[in-house]
């Protein structure tokens, strides 16, 4: 049995949003992307997530766009702000501490002074984007719409 105009109709609707997120989701991974393609390559954690990183996310939050787009949205763009925050400062740490490193660092290289701090650094900044998204979302958003609903908005 053929569907109903109406039920064509209203998938259309439901499909044009589910795109354009996918989009939206899309776009600050193409943008680092292409950036770390042009212009960071020779930076530590640019390089490391441009090595298949970026799509996984991106992939990830695609689907998860599809269910709940607001939070894919604060987690696709959280995330290209925290790579970014993360590269700069890790790498400015790291030639830091190569500048003031002892013969006794260079022993062990891959622990403590001369360790690349930007994984950890991105991880700090992606769960706290994620954080206080989840208190706005669980906290602050229900008493704006009780707000709203008891002025008659």
């Amino acid at each position: 049995m053929l569907p109903y105009l109406t039920d064509y109709e209203n998938d259309r609707r439901l499909f044009r949003p589910r795109v354009v997120n996918a989009i939206l989701v899309l776009l600050p991974f193409m943008v680092l992307y292409r950036a770390t393609e042009l212009w960071f390559s020779d930076m530590y954690w640019f390089d490391y997530m441009k090595q298949g990183h970026y799509g996984l996310m991106w992939a990830g939050l695609c689907l998860l766009s599809v269910r709940k787009p607001r939070f894919a949205l604060v987690a696709a763009y959280g995330d290209a702000a925290a790579i970014v925050i993360a590269s700069f400062t890790g790498d400015a740490l790291w030639e830091y501490n190569k500048l003031t490193a002892t013969p006794e660092n260079y022993i062990k290289s891959c622990e403590g002074r001369l360790a690349h701090h930007a994984p950890w650094i991105w991880i700090q900044l992606f769960f706290a984007v994620m954080v206080l998204y989840v208190a706005y979302a669980r906290q602050i958003e229900p008493r704006i719409k009780a707000r709203r609903e008891r002025r008659g908005k």
